[in-house]
Formats: structure tokens, sequence, C-alpha cells
């Protein structure tokens, strides 16, 4: 996935270089989140389950330093605003 990421468009778009093991990192824990039940209504997404996510980066033999750590949970912030939105 990290060379997906990498490739970018022409006309700029795309993850700047120095974020894309972060968002890839993201990404390969995207299913787990941890939500707050709200009844009747949409679920409060709280943030990313991190016992789950250490097992899957340690699976995928991603080494998790707390600089990447730092930059992933700042991206699981921009998520969580953008999830509960509305």
């Amino acid at each position: 996935m990290p060379e997906e990421l990498r490739s970018g468009s022409a006309d700029g778009s795309g993850v700047w270089p120095e974020h894309v093991d972060a968002v890839a990192a993201f990404l390969l824990v995207r299913r787990q989140w941890r939500l707050l039940p709200n009844w009747g209504a949409r679920p409060t997404w709280v943030g990313l389950d991190l016992g789950a996510c250490e097992a899957a980066w340690r699976m995928a033999g991603i080494q998790i330093t707390p600089e990447l750590l730092g930059q992933i949970m700042t991206v699981e912030h921009g998520a969580i605003e953008a999830l509960n939105e509305g």
C-alpha cells in the first residue's frame, strides 16, 4: 500500500512523502475503531483500539516508533472529527 500512496498525481494531491508511513499504518487498521453507542442516534467514534492496532501492526511487520505513533494519532484525530460531524 505505501507504494500507491507514494505515487501521487500530477496535480500535487495525495500524501506528502513524510506522512506516507503514518497513513499506510492508519489504513491498515481502519476497521479497529472503538464506538460509543448512542441509542436511537449515530454512534460516537471514540478512537482506534490501540491493542488491536498493535497486534495488526506487529503481524504486518510495521515498527511503531513514538514519532510514527504520534503521526498516526494526528490522522486518527482528523478522522474522529470527520466521522463525528453532523
